[in-house]
Formats: C-alpha cells, structure tokens, sequence
C-alpha cells in the first residue's frame, strides 16, 4: 500500500515528540513537506512515484495552474511551498547545519494548516 499524504503528516507529528536530538526536527521538517509534496502532486494530477510526478514537475505544475476561485489549500501550498521545501532540502542535506526546532515547528504547523482548509473544503 503506498504513503499517503496523511500517512506523512502522520509521521511529522510522530517525529517533533517521539524522537530525541537532532534529527527528531530534521524528521519533522522533511515529512511535513512530503505530506504537502504528495498531497500537491495528486493534486495537480502527477505521481511522485514517477519521473513526471518529480520535485520540479509538482511545483511548476503548482506555480502554473490558476487559482482565481480555487481550491484555498492550494493557495495556501503555493504560498508556503518555498520555506517548507527549503527547510526539507536542509535537513535532508544537513549542510553543516542543523534544522532549528522553531523551523521544523514552522514547517509542520504549515504543513497541518495546508491539510485543515484542505479538509475544509472537501466538507
């Protein structure tokens, strides 16, 4: 059965309490952008499991679409997709430096606001 977007965010929320040290908030950070990066990707209609539903293929396909009147947690995907995948890329390279608390936080508040008006307005 494949990860579904809440399977991530899931993972996030387990990862900023369960784990200790360091990379219990470079987890945080990266499973809250895979939870918006697949819940984008099916989304805008692209399979993160294929070259075509790839890191750049989703977000240009974010960037391109016309959300006049669309869907609010697109908007909301769109608008904070740079400082989620930022922080992601940081903790998945740990370039020297490790992910702040107050950014994985950051990053998983985002990510859990994106999934509300998501939920919001499926209802």
């Amino acid at each position: 059965m494949p990860m579904l977007p809440e399977h991530y965010l899931a993972l996030a929320r387990e990862s900023s309490t369960a784990l200790s040290g360091e990379g219990r908030w470079c987890a945080t950070a990266r499973f809250a952008y895979d939870a918006v990066f697949h819940m984008v990707a099916g989304a805008v209609g692209l399979d993160p499991a294929t070259f075509a539903g790839n890191t750049r293929a989703v977000r240009e396909a974010l960037f391109a679409i016309d959300l006049d009147g669309g869907p609010e947690f697109l908007k909301l995907a769109r608008r904070h997709w740079n400082t989620l995948w930022l922080v992601a890329l940081r903790a998945e390279r740990s370039l020297d430096e490790s992910v702040p608390e107050s950014e994985a936080r950051l990053s998983l508040a985002l990510a859990e606001r994106i999934f509300a008006a998501r939920a919001a307005g499926l209802q």
